[in-house]
């Protein structure tokens, strides 16, 4: 019994071929018991590969319409600027048989939050207000679809915890540590800052 599950992309069809041979093996590999429902499970669990990424991605597509229809053209090309950088995202991440996540496109706006405050300052002190709010403005706008950043106090705690789940006692740990924080804080923490304390708090 071989399934298939089939991956719809921007109209081409596709087979998640790697994934199929494990939910066959794995069916295969229980004796004396109906494949069916671990054929569903294993169906489910392609389901939800698929739908990474799809909550974000509809938001900005529902925001888009939205802004469009209101005549907010800094918001409709803010998006528009976000969603090129997403497809560039999917292009990258297919070449490695991957697929994009929300927490993969959380850590996509931060770049692209980071990068505008990088030439938000260059403006300012080059004595360009006009471009200096301009990237303000671009900031605000993604910034209104990230999660409400972590404080100083609750970037602590966190790194605290994950230390202590992950039982980190050396610098070579420090990959472990930084995997928590990005799998549970993605979009509400600098993550360049936290491996910075991070490593101080291993090398101490």
């Amino acid at each position: 019994m071989i399934l298939l599950f089939q991956e719809r992309n921007h109209g081409t069809a596709k087979f998640s071929v790697h994934l199929r041979i494990q939910c066959f093996l794995y069916i295969s590999a229980i004796k004396g018991q109906n494949p069916f429902p671990l054929a569903t499970q294993c169906s489910i669990g392609l389901a939800k590969i698929v739908t990474k990424g799809r909550m974000m991605r509809e938001q900005f597509t529902s925001e888009l319409k939205a802004a469009m229809k209101a005549g907010d053209k800094p918001r409709v090309d803010t998006i528009r600027m976000i969603t090129a950088a997403l497809k560039d995202k999917d292009i990258e991440a297919r070449g490695q048989g991957k697929t994009v996540s929300d927490e993969d496109i959380l850590a996509l706006l931060q770049k692209l939050v980071k990068s505008r405050q990088e030439s938000k300052e260059i403006y300012e002190k080059a004595g360009r207000p006009e471009l200096a709010a301009q990237e303000g403005a671009e900031i605000a706008i993604i910034q209104g679809f990230l999660p409400q950043p972590l404080s100083e106090a609750e970037v602590e705690d966190a790194i605290a915890a994950a230390l202590a789940e992950t039982g980190a006692a050396s610098i070579k740990d420090m990959g472990k540590v930084v995997a928590v924080l990005k799998a549970k804080y993605a979009g509400r923490m600098d993550f360049g800052k936290a491996s910075g304390a991070v490593k101080a708090k291993l090398s101490a």
